[in-house]
């Protein structure tokens, strides 16, 4: 009866982790593909070549979800989401097991399901890439404890879920190194080599492969992967990812997605404070407080000496370990304290970093600047769920050229700190509009519409697209289909007329008459944009020849204003059957 009991708890204690996490999480399931998801789709429907045995895993697992889903996004982040929750079942199994605490195993499983940490990896398709090796660790994690008592096969079954974990993500091949420290902590150092062997196995099949394969001098070559071994930037990084996890007060950590030189203000104290928990009592510092700390480093220093890639999301393997040491530091903690006392302090704690964590992953989800939420992740997400049913929708042809235009485009401002691209940065730096960043050099549309051959994006068409078929895009990734030729030149015309460009407007128009002098709306505009410019004979002239050769169009409110037009007929006008009018200045 008392196992039962205790199933019954483990079971109820669980699933409300697993419904707090949910609970916060279930908003990602309707967001968009974006960034690598492209790329992701790309390789799995055939247009791009794949990374071969790199990440062979992740990528296989890719292409199965595309095969069940197609383009439907919704069905990678049920995906996702559901990994998570299994995390969120092995955080909980592996800290029972190291912690022997239900309500200890408890709070590690709700600090991992709820943390921001995992924001990036849920509203991500392509977050599959962290959670999979995730649970393929925890996994590994839980079989070789249980070698202890089952046996061999379950550590060379532990060894093989790890070998997955490192072809689904290359950090992974630390694990040689946590069941190095776990036998050790253990007290099974006698039989270390022993016990350690089919993980190092592992490893080095991983290693072989992955030096056979040449990855390691892609990875070499390549700018964006570039790796330093300068002690202070190791250390900076470090600092960085420290002050992150603990960090609850800020919504967007890592808005500057880069290596923050102040952070060891907030990492020192940390370090110092922990160091000073672990040392408070007599007695060694709990198995769960140094195997879920040395989890969380070892699975970090993968990713340290990269120079440009400074991520929150590269936390979500680690933070399985930290979420495990922070619960378990904390039960020691209030150990001393009464049962019933500590308890509920415990759960107002907790309750505290849910809400706080809840608010800061709303916040995150809703928070915009200049009409794009700050997120890239949702940004993109966003642009192209607002493009991709417009282009759809145009019916285009196979062979279609798409253009993207906007005459008056918003001005370029940093994504990083909100304010405007100073002029004196603009020649040294190169940036993007936001759904030029998304439509990542035609890949999108290659992707999304096959058919069609992707030009990019301009503020005036040039002569060379005149043919191609032009959309007017909008800071959110609304689109107007424009059409081409004549067309598109004319809609072009009006929107600088509106924002009262006016040289820009009489270019275009002059174009639209090269092309075909029938469309009285481009007199219309002309005689607006000469006004403008002071021409203002020239604007009488065009104005006469429009009244001329559509006598009964009614005028535009700017060429009435500009001039005063009435009819008069002569005494046999209506013979004639046409009339004569007179042009006034006002």
């Amino acid at each position: 009866m008392s196992r039962l009991n205790d199933k019954g708890t483990h079971a109820a204690i669980l699933c409300s982790c697993l419904v707090v996490t949910a609970a916060v999480y279930h908003r990602a399931l309707g967001t968009f593909f974006a960034r690598d998801d492209i790329t992701f789709l790309s390789r799995a429907a055939g247009l791009e070549r794949g990374e071969g045995p790199f990440r062979l895993v992740s990528g296989l697992a890719f292409r199965l979800e595309h095969a069940l889903f197609g383009l439907d996004a919704r069905g990678f982040h049920v995906v996702n989401l559901a990994l998570h929750l299994l995390n969120v079942t092995g955080v909980y199994a592996l800290a029972a097991k190291l912690e022997g605490r239900r309500w200890a195993a408890g709070a590690a499983a709700t600090l991992f399901g709820v943390s921001s940490i995992a924001f990036t990896p849920l509203h991500w398709a392509a977050g599959l890439v962290e959670l999979l090796p995730c649970a393929f660790l925890l996994s590994a994690a839980l079989l070789h404890l249980g070698s202890h008592r089952r046996g061999w096969v379950w550590r060379w079954a532990a060894a093989l879920l790890a070998l997955l974990a490192m072809f689904a993500k290359e950090t992974a091949v630390m694990w040689v190194f946590f069941v190095v420290l776990l036998e050790w902590r253990a007290g099974r150092t006698p039989w270390l080599a022993r016990d350690a062997l089919p993980a190092a196995m592992a490893s080095l099949v991983f290693a072989s492969v992955f030096v056979g394969s040449g990855q390691i001098h892609r990875f070499e070559a390549s700018e964006a992967y570039a790796r330093t071994t300068s002690p202070l930037f190791l250390a900076e990084n470090l600092f960085t990812y420290l002050k992150w996890c603990v960090a609850l007060g800020n919504p967007i950590r890592d808005r500057v997605a880069a290596v923050d030189p102040g952070a060891w203000r907030v990492a020192l104290p940390l370090v110092v404070a922990v160091a000073a928990a672990l040392r408070g009592r007599d007695s060694d510092a709990p198995l769960a407080v140094e195997i879920g700390l040395g989890w969380w480093l070892l699975f970090l220093i993968p990713v340290l000496p990269l120079a440009h890639h400074t991520y929150l999301y590269y936390l979500y393997i680690p933070w399985a370990g930290g979420a495990i040491g922070a619960a378990a530091l904390g039960r020691r903690l209030l150990d001393p304290w009464p049962r019933t006392l500590a308890r509920s302090v415990g759960c107002l704690a907790l309750a505290g970093v849910v809400g706080v964590e809840a608010h800061a992953i709303r916040t995150r989800e809703s928070k915009t600047q200049d009409a794009l939420p700050v997120d890239p992740t949702l940004r993109e997400a966003m642009l192209l769920s607002h493009a991709l049913p417009a282009l759809r929708a145009a019916g285009l042809k196979p062979g279609a050229r798409v253009a993207f235009v906007n005459p008056v485009p918003r001005p370029r401002f940093d994504l990083m700190t909100g304010a405007p691209t100073r002029p004196e940065d603009a020649p040294n730096r190169t940036s993007y509009l936001p759904l030029e960043a998304a439509m990542r050099g035609g890949e999108t549309l290659r992707l999304f519409l096959p058919q069609v051959v992707y030009l990019g994006f301009a503020t005036t068409i040039p002569p060379d697209w005149e043919g191609a078929e032009c959309f007017y895009y909008e800071q959110r990734g609304w689109l107007k289909y424009w059409g081409h030729g004549q067309s598109a030149w004319m809609r072009q015309a009006q929107v600088q007329v509106a924002a009262r460009r006016w040289t820009a407007a009489e270019s275009t128009l002059l174009r639209v008459r090269a092309l075909g002098d029938t469309v009285p709306g481009a007199l219309e505009a002309q005689v607006a944009a000469l006004a403008g410019l002071g021409r203002e004979t020239e604007a009488r002239a065009i104005a006469r020849e429009l009244v001329n050769r559509w006598p009964h169009r009614p005028l535009a409110p700017d060429t009435r204003a500009f001039s005063s037009i009435a009819p008069q007929r002569t005494p046999d006008a209506g013979k004639a059957g046409h009339a004569h009018r007179t042009f006034t200045t006002p």
